[in-house]
């Protein structure tokens, strides 16, 4: 389905993709009890930057994707990583933005979208950080809207570290 024939969900999906020190680039295996068993994890970074491209194609072929698509917090081993797949095909990405700041940014300007490389300029009350460890379920989304949810692939070793994100 090209973009032609979506009518867009206008709020905006933020990735913080500022853990990228909690996760691990090795392969790791667990032992239980007498039997050892060889789970290895895919590396935690490709892990990440798998479930992003995932994101960004199910957004662009849902028939109401999000308006954009925007990335924080982008450095380290999960910019490496990315650079490296494609020739850095992800820049090539449509209605997508990449930050190497903090989501904290979309606070410190006066444009009131993602669309524009100076932030979001936007309330702290549109804004909704979701996260796993909340005890508030989400029921619906809204428009007008900026969700965020954190960027990290851990396979649960670290509980509610996207608890208490807010880094303003």
């Amino acid at each position: 389905m090209g973009r032609s024939d979506q009518s867009s969900f206008a709020a905006q999906v933020v990735i913080d993709l500022g853990f990228d020190d909690m996760m691990t680039d090795k392969v790791r295996t667990n032992t239980v009890g007498i039997t050892v068993l060889a789970r290895a994890y895919l590396q935690e970074v490709t892990s990440l930057t798998s479930q992003l491209a995932y994101t960004y194609s199910a957004n662009r072929r849902s028939s109401t994707p999000f308006t954009s698509l925007l990335f924080t917090s982008l450095n380290g081993r999960t910019k490496a990583r990315l650079d490296a797949i494609n020739d850095a095909g992800y820049k090539r990405w449509a209605n997508t933005k990449w930050w190497e700041e903090g989501y904290d940014r979309i606070w410190t300007s006066k444009s009131d979208s993602c669309d524009g490389d100076e932030g979001f300029g936007t309330h702290r009350a549109s804004v909704v950080y979701l996260t796993a460890d909340s005890e508030e379920e989400l029921m619906e989304l809204k428009e007008g809207e900026i969700y965020v949810i954190g960027g990290i692939c851990d396979h649960n070793r670290y509980k509610v570290c996207t608890s208490y994100p807010v880094r303003y």
